[in-house]
């Protein structure tokens, strides 16, 4: 297959179904690709003064979640619900990600237009007047 990337060799490192996909697209774009991976993706619980914290401010929060995993990460560490006993209010990453957390009971509030993180932040600062917005990430967030 001709593309941009033909004749380049790609390691391919990221995991599970997401690497396939990722391999599929390189390969459509021309490369020989090796799917690899290296990578594993856990969930990480936050220390409790930090839990703290988010649950003080819940009710003036909208948590901007840019994956389907990072939504089942959250439910699981603080639940669908604030501590008031209403759903977590959110912006999303894209239209899969504001399905799975609407599936798992969190208050989707915009999701952005395109699935990429960049197009979330002005999402949220013109849709919403919340005044603190939680971007639960990784160590590999894009500095957007």
């Amino acid at each position: 297959m001709s593309g941009p990337l033909e004749g380049l060799g790609v390691w391919c490192t990221r995991p599970g179904p997401a690497g396939e996909r990722s391999c599929e697209r390189l390969a459509r774009l021309g490369a020989n690709v090796i799917h690899v991976p290296t990578l594993k993706i856990e969930p990480v619980d936050p220390a409790a003064g930090e839990l703290e914290s988010i649950r003080g401010r819940a009710e003036d929060m909208v948590v901007a979640l840019t994956s389907p995993a990072g939504v089942e990460n959250f439910v699981r560490v603080l639940t669908s619900r604030r501590p008031d006993g209403a759903a977590w209010n959110c912006g999303a990453v894209g239209a899969r990600t504001a399905e799975r957390a609407r599936e798992l009971g969190l208050q989707v509030v915009l999701t952005s237009p395109r699935a990429t993180a960049a197009d979330l932040a002005p999402a949220v600062l013109s849709q919403t007047d919340a005044p603190v917005v939680l971007v639960p990430g990784s160590n590999l967030q894009r500095p957007e």
